[in-house]
């Protein structure tokens, strides 16, 4: 650790708000590369960045001036992605399992809680997509109209229709990795 950054992090500890600036910009862009190597998730390691940073802001009075500082956030940041990974095992986990449920089979109160928090997420993301691309998915996955009724109701080919459809389930199934890990795009 340079003396520069010893200072920093010492006046960082008193409280400093400055000193705690430059330490972000010294180590964010390397932090977050780390943690996008790991994860594969720009989403997940700019999380990841910020979630460090505000767990030093809020324990800074009991940081080791003494220590490297860099160990020290690159050591919060490890177990933080492994936090993450271990989550999105469970995840992948859970929506393997839904997907070999025989249909019909009764859910556990549980299982019905994450359908409808995976459903809610899945609204949140169509809500995402640009304003024709989405209401040509929700014609197509709500209203059950075919990609021919679609494409004489928005008076479009259906070829477009096809393009539109395929470009926002690519975007929901790259989103729902972000939270998943791997989803299967076949």
């Amino acid at each position: 650790m340079t003396e520069r950054e010893k200072i920093l992090v010492r006046l960082m500890k008193a409280g400093n708000s400055y000193a705690f600036e430059q330490l972000y910009f010294s180590y964010s862009k390397k932090l977050y590369n780390f943690a996008l190597s790991v994860l594969r998730c720009r989403e997940d390691a700019e999380g990841i960045v910020q979630n460090v940073f505000v767990k030093i802001w809020e324990t800074r009075s009991e940081i080791n001036t003494e220590l490297s500082f860099g160990a020290f956030i690159f050591r919060i940041a490890k177990n933080m992605m492994l936090n993450q990974l271990k989550k999105r095992i469970n995840e992948r986990r859970y929506i393997n399992y839904l997907l070999t449920t025989p249909e019909g089979s009764p859910l556990s109160v549980e299982d019905e809680i994450n359908f409808l928090e995976l459903n809610v997420e899945i609204e949140s993301i169509v809500g995402e997509l640009p304003e024709k691309r989405r209401e040509i998915f929700r014609l197509s996955r709500e209203v059950g109209l075919t990609y021919r009724e679609i494409a004489e109701k928005k008076n479009i080919s259906v070829n477009t229709v096809n393009t539109q459809i395929s470009k926002s389930l690519e975007y929901i199934r790259d989103r729902l990795a972000c939270k998943f890990y791997v989803i299967d795009k076949t």
